[in-house]
């Protein structure tokens, strides 16, 4: 699969919503390039391949495939989480876009579990701190799993 099919592969899937959040439908910066450049970068780090990656093997498109919808899913996504619930003081006169933003996000979470289950996982843990909120838990124990002060 190379950019060309990538473009057309997203297109056949996304742009009435591409379009509903007042984006384009090509392969430029207003349009598919970045969730495409996203998706050439992933499977690139992941296949331990060299960047920037033009085209994707036939026998890797099925994988490549989940990462750039995926990749396309988080573009959408912040357009339709700017857009806003609109009431008029009329009966029935109301436009939830709110709801629009959450069903789309859940078939983005779906698209991503996909992605991640070959191998395309861009979240990690990123360090912090760990608290122990729970008081039955004891932050201690011995090897007979008896509670042992630190």
């Amino acid at each position: 699969m190379n950019r060309a099919d990538a473009l057309m592969w997203l297109k056949s899937s996304f742009d009435p919503a591409m379009l509903q959040i007042g984006r384009t439908t090509g392969d430029e910066m207003s349009g598919y390039a970045p969730a495409i450049d996203r998706a050439f970068a992933l499977h690139a780090s992941v296949h331990g391949l060299p960047t920037p990656l033009t085209s994707v093997a036939p026998e890797y498109t099925l994988h490549f495939s989940t990462v750039l919808e995926a990749s396309a899913a988080d573009l959408i996504s912040i357009g339709y989480a700017r857009m806003v619930d609109i009431n008029v003081d009329a009966p029935l006169m109301g436009m939830k876009l709110s709801q629009a933003w959450r069903q789309f996000n859940t078939l983005r979470e779906r698209l991503w579990r996909d992605a991640a289950s070959y191998g395309y996982v861009t979240v990690s843990n990123v360090g912090g701190w760990a608290i122990n909120m729970d008081y039955i838990e004891p932050s201690g124990t011995s090897a007979s799993g008896e509670y042992a002060p630190p």
